[in-house]
């Protein structure tokens, strides 16, 4: 999604800088280009969060119609990115100086260790963000993202790390993830889990490690059922010829929760992670959709046990018979998908599609043996609601007063995303006031600055589509 620039473009910056496009955005900050390489553009609110880490030795402070901002410059041939986005490494010596400025950042006390970050190379910064409610990482799985290029993927996946990046060995990657202090040659194992030496592959979740859905028992349970039983006791499956989990259609009104009941259940299982959407398949040019498609396909399935997340299904799987100008692109891309989703999920590839409008998806994608469970995904209820609310704040200083269950009557019926916000809303107001604890009043303005932008309780139970 694109972001609305704070600075005009050729705006002159300290140090004979000049402001360029948006690049990547997220809550308090922005990369925009340059002339010469990028620069992280931030406010006092990501200031306030970053400047335990350093950033007032690198920082340029500016002021721009009477706001307070900071700048941090970067050359063309430094990474400045948000991890998630970034180049991978094509080094051992780049992917050390990585980890090391990672481990430098996370032996800060106060750091959550839940968050994504910028990567700031130039200035050995790494600095922590939460611009998406549903992306969340462990150090291992945000280093895994950078050496992947992308994939999610913990790093503790050494030979996979290493078919995943061609630049590095098995030994790089060993070194790097011991960089970032992830790695005990005491002990044989890293951060806690299994040598990597002597990987398991990601078939099955760590033990102990408990799935949760906040707000959504019923997806949670049919997860639980018809995916993770599967993983975990694989044995009893396939002695009755069952070799993987089905593939899986979520779909409801945008903001209901789907993407985060997706990614909840794919950084779960901690497999590699790939994703598909119009964007990343779409291309004006013939047999070029089909070929990312194919692509795509073969690396998850290489990569299998994996997780395959297929959005905005409607845009680029919708019904053939509808016309409405289906053209050859769109043929040779449905006919793609029609051919790869039966080998991937023999392969071991857990296929979550996702759509807003189901009515529109091509009845041959929909049938069983391409996509087995076909699932609603309804505005939240009350109790839904209040799952959800006490999970978000069961790690933030909240008020006596504040009275979560009267909250979750006036938010039901709500995208679970407008939860989300509500509580992100009180506790910037919180702050913002200089208060130690987030009380009732920061909720009551945080609703009423956040009116419901869609739809009512559709008072439906999650279930399987009628044919």
């Amino acid at each position: 999604m694109s972001a609305s620039a704070w600075l005009p473009i050729g705006m002159p910056l300290p140090h004979g800088i000049k402001a360029g496009r948006v690049l990547q955005h997220g809550a308090g900050w922005q990369i925009i280009a340059a002339e010469v390489g990028r620069v992280l553009v931030f406010d006092q609110s990501a200031y306030d969060t970053w400047e335990p880490m350093g950033i007032a030795e690198s920082a340029i402070e500016f002021d721009f119609l009477g706001d307070i901002y900071w700048i941090i410059p970067s050359g063309a041939r430094q990474t400045l990115s948000n991890v998630e986005l970034a180049a991978k490494p094509t080094s051992v010596e780049e992917g050390i100086k990585f980890a090391e400025t990672m481990k430098k950042t996370r032996n800060i006390a106060l750091l959550d260790r839940g968050n994504g970050a910028i990567y700031a190379e130039e200035a050995e910064l790494f600095l922590p963000i939460v611009d998406n409610e549903f992306f969340c990482q462990d150090d291992p799985h945000l280093l895994g993202l950078w050496i992947s290029g992308g994939v999610h993927i913990s790093a503790l996946k050494i030979e996979r790390m290493a078919k995943l990046n061609g630049n590095l060995s098995k030994d790089d990657v060993r070194a790097i993830v011991k960089a970032a202090g992830l790695f005990d040659d005491d002990k044989n194992r890293v951060d806690g889990r299994v040598d990597t030496k002597k990987e398991t592959h990601g078939e099955r979740p760590a033990p102990g490690k408990e799935f949760v859905l906040p707000g959504r028992a019923e997806l949670r349970q049919f997860f639980m059922d018809h995916v993770l039983d599967i993983v975990e006791n694989r044995e009893k499956y396939e002695l009755l010829g069952i070799s993987s989990p089905g593939a899986i259609i979520l779909h409801g009104a945008p903001g209901c929760g789907k993407t985060f009941a997706a990614q909840a259940l794919a950084n779960y299982l901690g497999w590699p992670k790939f994703e598909a959407n119009a964007s990343s398949i779409a291309s004006p040019y013939i047999h070029e959709s089909s070929r990312k498609i194919s692509e795509l396909f073969e690396q998850a399935i290489g990569a299998a046990p994996s997780v395959l997340i297929i959005d905005e299904m409607d845009a680029f799987l919708s019904d053939r018979s509808s016309g409405g100008g289906f053209n050859q692109h769109r043929v040779e891309e449905m006919a793609e998908f029609l051919r790869r989703i039966p080998e991937a999920v023999s392969a071991g590839v857990l296929l979550i599609g996702m759509t807003n409008r189901i009515e529109t998806i091509d009845t041959a994608i929909l049938r069983r043996g391409r996509f087995d469970h076909i699932i609603e995904v309804p505005n939240a209820q009350k109790e839904e609601i209040e799952g959800l609310l006490h999970h978000l704040l069961r790690d933030l200083p909240t008020a006596t007063d504040l009275d979560i269950p009267d909250f979750s009557r006036v938010l039901e019926g709500r995208p679970l995303s407008d939860v989300t916000f509500v509580v992100r809303e009180a506790s910037r107001l919180a702050a913002k006031n200089g208060q130690r604890t987030i009380n009732k009043a920061n909720f009551e303005a945080a609703l009423h600055s956040t009116a419901a932008r869609q739809g009512t309780p559709s008072g439906k139970k999650i279930g399987f589509l009628e044919r």
